[in-house]
């Protein structure tokens, strides 16, 4: 039986070559089966839709955290990491950012990527803070260094998620201690 690995990294390859140029939206199936040379049912038969495909993509992209990283790797070297990839392959963050699908799949992706990682559910406080640190760095042409978009995201993120545990009290004392009015 002919292995089917083939055809599908040459729709990944044939939508990754589209996603250089056109939004999600503006990408239709046709233009997949065109690019990739494939037929409707080789690409029917691997993926459901374009936002599957896409999301397998990005979740391709994302996934190489742990090549490059490790299994146990720190909070910043993961979330370092993370951007430095989405930094190294703009054009295909860059175009879902722009519209609420690829920004939903951005979202789906970063929560399973993280899910591997740690036991804890990406809140969604976090994944807000995550998406507009995303388009926030988009609208600079990814032109902002990582460790400052590190920075703009921890910035962003509930303070119960970025502090220790033994710094939490520390801190809920002290901005329970500050006075309303000087």
């Amino acid at each position: 039986m002919k292995s089917d690995v083939p055809a599908r990294q040459k729709i990944k390859n044939g939508f990754l070559e589209l996603m250089e140029e056109k939004n999600l939206s503006a990408i239709k199936v046709i233009d997949i089966i065109k690019v990739s040379s494939i037929s409707h049912q080789t690409f029917y038969r691997m993926f459901l839709d374009k936002y599957e495909l896409a999301e397998s993509v990005c979740y391709d992209k994302l996934h190489l955290i742990w090549s490059v990283v490790g299994k146990n790797p720190t909070f910043k070297e993961a979330v370092v990491c993370t951007l430095n990839i989405i930094g190294n392959n703009e054009a295909l963050f860059g175009h879902l950012l722009a519209e609420d699908d690829g920004i939903t799949i951005i979202k789906k992706v970063l929560v399973s990527i993280f899910k591997e990682m740690t036991p804890h559910e990406l809140s969604s406080m976090v994944q807000l803070a995550w998406i507009n640190t995303l388009i926030d760095w988009c609208g600079t042409g990814f032109k902002t260094p990582v460790e400052q978009v590190y920075d703009n995201l921890l910035s962003s993120m509930p303070v119960g998620i970025v502090l220790p545990a033994e710094d939490k009290a520390k801190y809920y004392q002290a901005f329970s201690d500050n006075r309303i009015h000087n």
